[in-house]
Order: C-alpha cells, then structure tokens, then sequence
C-alpha cells in the first residue's frame, strides 16, 4: 500500500460516522419522535403501545431500542428533506459563493485533478461543491486527523438543517390537534436558530476545506522536491 494513504484501521477510527449518525440522525430523530408522542398521547395506537411496553419486563429495554432504530430511520429522511427545503430553498442565498473558492486553491485541484475539472458543471454551486469533494479527498489522504474537524461541521449543519424541520412539523401537528400550546415558543424559537446556525456551520466546513488545501499542498510540494533533490 503506498505511504500517502492511510490504512483501513487508521481511517476506520478516524471518520465521524459517530456524529453524522447522533448529531445529524438520532436527535433531529427523537426530536420528531418524541414530540409527536406528545401531540398525540391519547390516540388508540399510542395507548396501545404504552400499555404493552409496560406491561412488559423488558418494555424499557425494547422502547428503547425502538426509539434509536427509528429516530435513525426518520432522521435520514429529514435529511433528504431538509436538503430540498432549507439548503435548496430557504437559505440558497447563505451558500458559498464561488468567489470564496481561492484562485490558489482551483490551481492546486487543476493540477492534482485536471484542467478540465469544473468544464462540465452546470452553476457556480456545483464548482463549490466540487471543488470541496476534491479538497476532502486531498485531506484525508494527506492528513485524517484533520479531516475529522469538518466532518463534525458537516455533523452540525446537518443537524442544525434538520432541527428546522422537525420544528416546522411539530408547530403543524400542535396548531392542528391542539391549538397554541406554551411549547410553540420553544419551538419557534428553535426554528428561528436552526437557520443562522446551518448557514454557519454548512459555510465553516466547506471554507475550512479550502484553507486546509492551502496550508498541506505548498508542504507536500517543498516536501517532494527535498526528496527529488536529496535522489
């Protein structure tokens, strides 16, 4: 295996599958979950399940299990959902911009990935995106322990992305069922904050990509010509 890349145990304990799964998954998760348990208490179905989870040793044992199984389940979908809904839509004008794509950065992608690199998209977006991908590809090559940190900054976007959603759906269900409740508050204010955090956590982890490139690369070059220099 070559030198530059990292081995499976070393990538394995690295990548924060942790935090896209609890951050980004399990809350917004158990957020909706939970809430609409709360919306709809006395309904027949959640009577039912009540009554058989207590009636059971083991009820705590399986609420719980099913809880994480589905809020994991339902967090996936929120972030599909959120996509279309916040980054797509709400906060299009919070993205990056292609003018933060650094010219020093687009020449270091060209020269590891082609000239032609960004020819075939269709919107400045999809350069930034693009041009993130490569720079994660790079980093993890170059250096896992830092491509942890914005991994977490992905974690947090998406949560944060979620978190909206779950917010909207739940003020939906109480408006519905019961009409204004003290807990609209929290969550309009939850709603209120998700978004400013998304667009700050989304921006961080893709302009930090950009500045990671800039400092590894000029150290992999000066490093490549030593050892050229020292055959």
């Amino acid at each position: 295996m070559p030198d530059d890349v990292p081995s499976v145990s070393q990538v394995g304990g690295l990548i924060p599958n942790v935090w896209f799964d609890i951050f980004g998954r399990i809350i917004p998760g158990v957020f909706l979950i939970l809430g609409e348990f709360d919306a709809t208490w006395d309904t027949p179905f959640i009577v039912w399940l009540k009554c058989y989870l207590k009636g059971s040793a083991i009820g705590p044992a399986i609420g719980l299990l099913l809880l994480v199984v589905a809020a994991h389940i339902v967090g996936s979908a929120l972030g599909h959902l959120s996509f279309w809904i916040v980054d797509c839509g709400i906060v299009r004008h919070w993205r990056v911009k292609i003018g933060d794509v650094n010219s020093r950065v687009r020449e270091i992608i060209r020269k590891q990935y082609g000239d032609d690199w960004d020819g075939s998209l269709r919107n400045d977006h999809e350069v930034v995106l693009k041009a993130r991908d490569f720079c994660s590809y790079y980093i993890w090559n170059r250096s896992p322990s830092l491509a942890v940190l914005f991994g977490r900054w992905d974690a947090e976007a998406l949560c944060s992305r979620s978190i909206f959603v779950v917010s909207v759906i739940l003020l939906t269900t109480y408006c519905y069922l019961h009409g204004w409740r003290w807990i609209m508050f929290i969550l309009i204010a939850l709603a209120a904050v998700s978004l400013p955090s998304f667009a700050y956590h989304q921006r961080r982890a893709i302009r930090s990509r950009f500045d990671m490139l800039l400092i590894l690369a000029p150290a992999d070059e000066s490093n490549g010509q030593q050892q050229a220099t020292a055959k």
